[in-house]
């Protein structure tokens, strides 16, 4: 498993803290729009997408900070392994993957098991571009509370 890939038990709520970095300055991600988009296959269309968010209002766009929330009705969805990545268009119509395609798997779970308990994750990527250097690191910290 790659430190990119994601596992989360069915059902369950996450939110990922978006910071988006170039060379450790904050990126103003004013009027930009960031997709999280889960497929089965990553040649499935946009619309078969399982899990599919657009997010325009961002946590502190000048500082380049943003949200991802999933709720429960999101990770319902069945046991298996897909396949995820989040984007991010800036206004100049600029695309950059601040996570590339990895793996997003929906697992077993046991109501209750980890009650009040807080589950923090970091992740850091480095954006992969050749042709542009808006984002050069995205930190990306998914804190997921259980119920």
């Amino acid at each position: 498993m790659s430190n990119s890939d994601w596992q989360i038990p069915k059902g369950e709520t996450d939110s990922l803290l978006i910071q988006v970095l170039n060379n450790g300055t904050p990126v103003d991600i004013t009027d930009s729009t960031i997709y999280f988009t889960v497929k089965r296959l990553d040649s499935d269309a946009d619309s078969a997408a399982v899990i599919k968010k657009i997010i325009t209002e961002h946590v502190d766009a000048i500082n380049g900070q943003s949200r991802l929330e999933l709720t429960s009705a999101d990770t319902n969805i069945p046991k298996e392994r897909y396949l995820y990545d989040l984007v991010i268009v800036f206004l100049s119509g600029e695309r950059q993957h601040l996570i590339p395609p990895s793996y997003f798997e929906i697992t077993s779970t046991i109501i209750g098991l980890f009650k009040d308990a807080t589950y923090i994750r970091n992740m850091r990527f480095q954006a992969r571009s050749s042709k542009s250097t808006t984002v050069s690191t995205v930190t990306v910290t998914p804190v997921m509370n259980a119920i």
